[in-house]
């Protein structure tokens, strides 16, 4: 009777023991957040000098803006976001403007969506992002309001 008491605490002991190792090893598989860079660079090929929200853009001049933020460990393009979101209105020469939609994410006009860029990969999690602007942008402009 005593060895069948002894022999159950040890089946117990053990069955507690390899509940908690299976869920240590379960919770150390999980993702963990990791660094993602970004450099987003606009290119300006147009005649215009270009207003945005995130500083202006001479004509025949960039633009460049990095940024830090965490994120998935195994990043791919399609992972980052631009720095604009929804609308973009952009002031050409002072007195007019672009405006550029977006209905999502992923889906949109000129800088509002990642697909609209050209990616390179710089390093693990660290891509640079290129967009365009050219005078064809430009042709169908407003009076800003």
């Amino acid at each position: 009777m005593i060895k069948k008491k002894i022999w159950l605490r040890y089946l117990i002991g053990g069955i507690f023991s390899l509940t908690i190792f299976n869920i240590n090893i379960s919770c150390s598989q999980e993702e963990k957040d990791c660094s993602m860079k970004s450099e987003f660079i606009y290119l300006n090929n147009s005649d215009f000098k270009l207003e945005t929200p995130i500083g202006i853009i001479l004509p025949q001049s960039n633009l460049s803006k990095k940024y830090d933020f965490l994120g998935s460990c195994h990043a791919i393009p399609t992972d980052y976001l631009p720095p604009f979101r929804d609308v973009l209105t952009i002031k050409v020469d002072e007195t007019k403007c672009k405006t550029y939609n977006s209905s999502s994410l992923t889906e949109g006009e000129g800088p509002l969506v990642i697909s609209n860029y050209i990616s390179e990969k710089i390093d693990e999690n660290n891509f640079k992002f290129i967009y365009t602007f050219s005078n064809e942008d430009f042709q169908n402009v407003e009076d800003c309001n």
